[in-house]
């Protein structure tokens, strides 16, 4: 329950400030965590679109990569 709450705070976050790039990331999170696998990649995958141009060495979208790397790799 308490996961449908955040996500729905995060949701009308999104749509408010026109795909917040921390509100997709952490709707990617979790989405993952409550086991919904396809949403949270396609949050996930948002926030690295939204931050193709940034500098590759942004601590965040590097973890971002490796999150949506390991979740591609096994099924949840």
């Amino acid at each position: 329950k308490e996961y449908e709450e955040a996500i729905k705070i995060l949701h009308d976050h999104c749509d408010e400030c026109a795909g917040n790039p921390d509100a997709l990331y952490e709707l990617g999170l979790l989405y993952h965590e409550s086991g919904n696998g396809e949403k949270a990649t396609e949050y996930m995958s948002e926030f690295i679109d939204f931050y193709k141009n940034a500098d590759p060495e942004l601590v965040k979208l590097n973890k971002a990569r490796e999150k949506l790397s390991k979740w591609n790799s096994k099924p949840l």
